[in-house]
């Protein structure tokens, strides 16, 4: 699959590294510590999104945690640690996700593969401007066209009925980024028109994010932009009609 130029080795190096705005354990705590939501549905309870509460109380090996209708691994988590830099959430003494990021959204693998965006309860900022302008627009666009989408389309595309992977249709020259998050690096751009076989997709609170593989190496693409700060869009679509890349 080689759909996506590739940046310099190093970007992705460094995109891995973990939070770097704590300069200690306790600065850590203090940063990280509080609620935070995890918007997919894989891991809601009766339609009821995850909450992750994160106390500042020590406990044997780490510290204290909550769990609010979290369903599936993130359901069994009993405390949280850090971990070379990283936030590391725990289910009795194995470590469920080691994630990375900052105050506003923390991303990573579970240790079955799956993805965990973790979005600080109540920050809205990375979907409020793009709801603003869905307001003043009316619709979300189908890339860069005055084409109004099925808002059906702002949901994940889902695996095929014989279990293969989700296929997705880029309409824009899209940015692939390290994390499933804005601030991660960029590792490089998938042109417009490509077909993507993805891997894994989650919802955030900006909406959707898949994550595909770039000549073995992970990158993720994220479903609703602005354009030019003002036009609400869709980036890619959940279906493709040409051959994956």
């Amino acid at each position: 699959m080689k759909p996506i130029v590739i940046l310099a080795a190093a970007l992705y190096a460094l995109a891995l590294s973990g939070p770097a705005l704590a300069q200690s354990e306790e600065e850590f705590v203090k940063a990280f510590a509080g609620d935070w939501d995890v918007f997919d549905d894989a891991y809601a309870v009766d339609g009821a999104h995850c909450r992750i509460s994160l106390s500042d109380t020590a406990v044997d090996g780490g510290y204290a945690l909550t769990v609010t209708s979290c369903a599936l691994e993130l359901g069994m988590l009993t405390s949280w640690r850090i971990i070379d830099n990283q936030l590391g959430l725990v289910a009795d003494d194995t470590v469920v996700a080691a994630l990375g990021g900052n105050q506003r959204r923390m991303s990573g693998d579970s240790n079955i593969g799956a993805p965990v965006i973790l979005d600080r309860a109540g920050e809205t900022g990375l979907i409020d401007q793009i709801t603003k302008a869905r307001e003043a627009s009316g619709c979300y666009y189908l890339g860069f066209t005055t084409t109004c989408v099925d808002e059906s389309q702002l949901a994940k595309p889902a695996i095929a009925p014989d279990g293969s992977p989700a296929r997705i249709g880029v309409l824009v020259n899209l940015n692939v980024r390290a994390e499933a998050r804005d601030d991660a690096e960029v590792l490089g751009v998938v042109p417009a028109n490509s077909c993507i076989v993805t891997e894994a997709c989650a919802t955030a609170v900006d909406g959707v994010w898949c994550k595909a593989r770039f000549d073995d190496t992970p990158g993720w693409l994220k479903k609703l932009a602005l354009r030019q700060e003002r036009w609400p869009v869709v980036t890619f679509v959940n279906q493709c009609q040409v051959a994956p890349q």
